[in-house]
Parts: C-alpha cells; sequence; structure tokens
C-alpha cells in the first residue's frame, strides 16, 4: 500500500506498480490544530502552559466543490479508507511529498491510523513522478524523520500564535481581509530594519592613504600600498607638508576624491552564492547549482520568499 497526497499522483504511480500495489490519496492534511478554544486555552489547539504542546483533530473539510460537482470525501472517509486498506497490507509506504509539511502529514497518518509501531510501516521520498525514481524510492526506505515534523509542527503553532491574531489586527486597522504570517512578517522586519538603518545613516568623511615608499638607494614600487593605522577624517588631515610616517615626511602628489557607497550587490541572492562558490573554490557554475539545488531537496537549506 502506497499512500500520498495528491489523487493525481496516486493514478500516475499505480501505473508504474500494477495491480500488486494498492496506491491511495490523503487530500493534504488529514489533521489540523482546532479552530476554537477550549475553556482555559489562550490559543485554539496548544497548551502553553505544559510547554506549547499541540491538540490535533480531524480536518473538518467542506464536503462539496461546489454546486453541479461530485460530493468531496470529508477527512474522516478518507482516514477510514486509509484504515481498512492498511489492514490488509503487508507494507505500507508513506509517500506524501518531500518537505516538512509533507513530513508532518505522514506522521498524522501513521499517527491517525494507530501505526505507530507498526514494522509494517516505512517512509519513502521521490523528487519526481517517474517509474525509475519511485522503484529507487521502494529499494531504498526509511522512516518518518521527527525533526522536520516538529519544525513543521513549530511553523504551524507560531501561525496560530503569531499570524492568526495579526492578521486579525490587520483586518480591523489596515484593511479588510489582511494577512500575516510568518513569511511576511519576517520579510518585512528585515525591510523594516533596514529602512531604520538609512534612515540613521550619517555620511563619514573619511581618506584612505596609499604611499610609495623605497629605501633612498632602491627603486619606487609599481603599485602605491596603503599605510597601516593611516586613516585621514578630512582631506587637509591626508596631504600637506605635515603629514609623516612617523620617521620621514611624505610628499602629497594628488589625492583624488572618489564617494564610497555601501549596501547590497545587486542581483539575487543565489546568482551571488554561485559567483562567490566559482572564485573561492573555483567551481563551475553547474556544479554549484546542482549542490544548492540538493541542499533544497534535503530541506538543509531554505529560501525566505515572500508568500500570499
Amino acid at each position: 500500500m502506497v499512500i500520498v497526497e495528491s489523487p493525481a499522483k496516486a493514478k500516475t504511480i499505480h501505473k508504474y506498480l500494477g495491480s500488486h500495489f494498492k496506491v491511495l490519496a490523503s487530500y493534504g492534511h488529514v489533521r489540523d490544530l482546532p479552530r476554537r478554544r477550549k475553556p482555559g486555552e489562550k490559543v485554539a489547539g496548544i497548551d502553553i502552559d505544559a510547554g506549547w504542546v499541540p491538540t490535533y483533530v480531524v480536518v473538518d473539510r467542506a464536503e462539496s466543490n461546489g454546486k453541479g460537482t461530485a460530493r468531496r470525501r470529508s477527512a474522516k472517509e478518507i482516514l477510514a479508507e486509509l484504515k481498512r486498506e492498511a489492514a490488509k497490507a503487508n507494507h505500507i509506504y508513506l509517500a506524501t511529498d518531500p518537505d516538512r509539511e509533507g513530513e508532518a502529514i505522514a506522521w498524522h497518518i501513521e499517527d491517525a491510523l494507530g501505526l505507530d509501531d507498526d514494522p509494517r510501516v516505512f517512509r519513502i521520498t521521490f523528487n519526481e513522478i517517474t517509474r525509475s525514481a519511485i522503484q529507487q524510492a521502494l529499494a531504498h526506505p526509511g522512516k518518518i524523520d521527527m525533526d522536520r515534523v516538529r519544525a513543521q509542527e513549530a511553523r504551524r503553532i507560531l501561525d496560530r500564535v503569531v499570524g492568526f491574531p495579526l492578521s486579525g489586527l490587520l483586518s480591523k486597522k489596515v484593511a479588510r481581509r489582511s494577512s500575516a504570517g510568518r513569511v511576511q512578517s519576517v520579510a518585512l522586519r528585515l525591510v523594516v530594519d533596514r529602512e531604520r538603518e538609512i534612515e540613521a545613516f550619517v555620511p563619514t568623511e573619511y581618506w584612505k592613504i596609499l604611499a610609495l615608499l623605497a629605501p633612498a638607494d632602491g627603486p619606487l614600487p609599481r603599485e602605491p600600498k596603503p599605510l597601516s593605522v593611516v586613516l585621514a577624517k578630512t582631506k587637509e588631515g591626508a596631504s600637506g607638508p605635515t603629514l609623516t610616517n612617523g620617521t620621514a615626511p611624505l610628499a602629497d602628489t594628488h589625492g583624488p576624491e572618489q564617494p564610497a557607497k555601501t549596501g547590497l550587490a545587486p542581483g539575487s541572492f543565489l546568482a551571488e552564492l554561485v559567483e562567490w562558490d566559482g572564485k573561492k573554490f573555483e567551481a563551475a557554475n553547474e556544479e554549484t547549482a546542482t549542490n544548492i539545488a540538493r541542499l533544497l531537496e534535503q530541506a538543509k537549506y531554505t529560501v525566505v520568499t515572500l508568500e500570499q
């Protein structure tokens, strides 16, 4: 028995595996935090005093997709079907998506069906719906990664503790149906902090001093070298007969004025990472891009993006 999230994926995978396998879909999440608070709860479904312990309930899905469409089964009905088929299966493969959400869905299915310690249950993942990828996954089954499950759980709790109250406040104070979440809030904080730095920035004049130094009887070097610990705050302090290196006066030949700017380099972070890796480790662009993709697939690296 193979359990995936999407019914479309289930049909395709069943074609590859044949009649010896039963491929079923969970239709996404089967359990979630309750929407309403119990008496005494500060946040619905989360016992903060006990150490932020969540309580899960079966998802209360809409029973239909709209007028003129087929009735959509509830999460309870889907779980009941999965439980019936699991009782008949020799092996049960949880093949939900290879991300934190998918890992959490796999754990919720396993827990809701009472299969936590069942030796028949395995976790498999694949990044493409092809015969070879699925066969490779079945040949190397594993177990649910509880670290990733807890990571998703923490994100879900943040949504409930931070996102829900902020969304309500925004709807009242800013615009109706406004929403806030863990991603938007973090990104907004970064933008605000950067804007405050820009507003508080005070331009400071400084002059870096370069000198051509050589013994009295030796040739001058081709390139000037910076004088360590010599940094003038004004143009006048960086030139003139009073400038010395501690033992001998230095003659001022020229002092070009060049304003300096600080800030982020243009271009995306990933593009900069590829360029930096190439310069630092002499790696090819394709090699770096492949390594980044592997890190993303293994959930060891993530990119913060703005989401609706």
